[in-house]
């Protein structure tokens, strides 16, 4: 019980004493874009994650020794290395490129983009997280490659939604909730280790810290901070042990990629009342 209060406080405090000094970092390196306002705001400042989460996890596998190690090395590896490749996008953006379409037609010409070094590695690292997971609790290699594209694609998620202060990090919360509701009942009502809302408090904690920031156009995610959030939620959906589940959630995953690519996000949420209600709630 002890930890499940430390380890969320001490997240929260260590983003909220990290942010503004990184805030001011990256105006001073001029890492700063013009927002949906064309105001000039510091990006990515979802930096933040990568820094802190993984170090408040692995400080709560050595506390809690009932916490598989190996798995949560594993989800590290992939969370971190997901952020790594959407700091290499914000700082090698290449806006000649939009979508998936965009990049690997560049490709395909022998041109290399952001995105598509984002999308190539993200899938390796993917690959990695779910065959070094499926191959630690024993389950069918056919396993893996669905799981690793549920990865790739969970972290790549956020980012279709990032247009707007706050809105990420708002789906953010949405998601990790039903994901852990999908993944009590699909369960049976069986508690696993990594779909427990005790392992999820410290990053809940985190993003709670960050959450003002956005929401007052002081920073924004970059794809640094929603393709680290967007690949916890994809941590979640694996861990989950659950087939139904991981189907399920792969083939949302898929139509809002296909749908991305097709219709704004934006428009959808500003024509309907209760969705632009929700997406304007808490902003400046």
């Amino acid at each position: 019980m002890v930890a499940a209060i430390f380890f969320p406080v001490a997240a929260y405090i260590l983003v909220r004493a990290i942010l503004p000094p990184l805030s001011g970092l990256l105006v001073i390196s001029g890492m700063v874009e013009e927002n949906f306002r064309g105001e000039k705001t510091p990006v990515p400042l979802g930096l933040v994650f990568p820094l802190t989460v993984p170090v408040v996890y692995a400080a709560l596998g050595f506390w809690r020794r009932d916490f598989s190690l190996p798995v949560l090395f594993f989800l590290l590896f992939y969370i971190t290395g997901m952020g790594f490749l959407g700091l290499c996008d914000d700082v090698l953006k290449d806006t000649g490129h939009k979508g998936f379409h965009g990049h690997f037609a560049g490709l395909t010409k022998g041109n290399l983009t952001s995105g598509a070094v984002k999308a190539l590695f993200g899938l390796g690292f993917s690959l990695v997280f779910a065959a070094g997971v499926g191959l630690w609790f024993g389950e069918s290699p056919v396993l893996i490659v669905p799981r690793a594209l549920v990865a790739a694609l969970a972290a790549n998620a956020l980012n279709l939604f990032d247009l707007r202060p706050g809105r990420a990090v708002k789906i953010f919360f949405v998601l990790v909730f039903l994901v852990l509701l999908f993944g009590f009942y699909l369960a049976g009502g069986r508690k696993t280790v990594f779909l427990t809302f005790y392992f999820v408090l410290p990053v809940i904690g985190a993003v709670t810290a960050y959450l003002p920031y956005d929401l007052r156009a002081r920073g924004m995610l970059g794809d640094t901070g929603a393709n680290f959030l967007g690949a916890f939620l994809g941590g979640m959906l694996v861990l989950s042990a659950n087939s139904l589940m991981l189907w399920g959630a792969l083939a949302v995953l898929v139509f809002l990629h296909i749908c991305a690519e097709k219709v704004s996000f934006t428009k959808v949420i500003e024509n309907n009342c209760f969705l632009r209600f929700l997406d304007k709630l808490g902003r400046d």
